[in-house]
């Protein structure tokens, strides 16, 4: 047995639905019922048809909860991630969105899984980060990607690559992904990405709808230094935005260098989780094929 959670913290998806409100008062009916102390981001609370005093805000999550869980969808848990990775939180997921490769537990599993894990019944896997910085300005951690992309115009984007200050390529295309193992089953793989198992010390490099045929995704060291660079050869400069949140507008000429991130994310599983169970049901892996 590892150690028991004591005391836990709940965020719910952004605009929650009706499930995802029906969930949090769920789990806080088992939390109460257990002698479990607990808080719920303001958010959460505030789009919710129920009243708590015991509030936390989520950008200045502290260290004194042992468990963040977050209900709702991967995008929910994203969001979580980035605030308990600084205060160094593992996180629990409670699915509540669609394919939800990072959160582990169903809604009809709260009431026989969860108080297990609070128990103590639980895996803990560490899953690294990526941070950026555009010269001396922080742009911040993704847990799953960074993307440059296209600005107000749909066009394609001229950049060069550099990896630990050698020249990769100079590339015209929609973007390009930078995604860590966690983020190789979401935006990456729509990409034509490779999957990319969670222990790999490794990111991938995909181009997004390159000119080019012949330019195809590449899978390097995590402890690299990765530059990309914004060319003259733009009409219009790129955005570049982590973990798919609000895009940030570059000029050209401007350099993003993105490195393994110093602190790891700690996500907890159920005893019984297993990798390669959640790509054959999330992928459809496990249907049978016809001739």
């Amino acid at each position: 047995m590892t150690k028991p959670f004591k005391r836990i913290a709940l965020v719910g998806r952004r605009h929650p639905s009706p499930e995802v409100i029906e969930s949090v008062k769920q789990i806080i009916s088992l939390l109460e019922q257990n002698g479990y102390d607990y808080a719920v981001e303001n958010d959460t609370v505030s789009s919710c048809d129920f009243k708590t005093d015991k509030l936390f805000a989520i950008d200045a999550l502290g260290d004194e909860w042992d468990l963040l869980i977050a209900i709702g969808g991967d995008g929910c848990l994203l969001h979580a991630a980035h605030a308990a990775v600084q205060a160094n939180t593992p996180v629990l997921g409670i699915n509540r969105g669609r394919l939800g490769f990072l959160t582990d537990i169903s809604p009809q599993e709260i009431t026989t899984r969860l108080l297990k894990i609070l128990q103590g019944d639980y895996i803990t896997e560490p899953r690294f980060m990526l941070h950026a910085t555009l010269g001396k300005t922080e742009l911040g951690i993704a847990l799953n990607d960074i993307v440059l992309i296209p600005g107000k115009m749909p066009h394609m984007v001229s950049f060069i690559t550099h990896i630990d200050h050698k020249l990769v390529a100079s590339q015209r295309a929609d973007g390009i992904i930078i995604t860590t193992p966690t983020g190789s089953t979401a935006y990456a793989l729509a990409g034509g990405g490779p999957i990319l198992h969670p222990h790999l010390n490794a990111v991938a490099l995909v181009p997004m709808m390159p000119h080019t045929l012949s330019s195809r995704p590449i899978v390097v060291n995590a402890d690299v230094t990765i530059e990309i660079e914004v060319t003259e050869d733009n009409e219009y400069a790129p955005c570049v935005s982590l973990d798919g949140l609000e895009p940030l507008c570059l000029n050209i000429g401007d350099k993003i260098l993105i490195r393994k991130h110093k602190d790891t994310l700690n996500l907890i599983h159920p005893t019984d989780y297993h990798y390669y169970h959640t790509l054959r049901s999330k992928l459809g892996w496990e249907k049978s094929q016809t001739a």
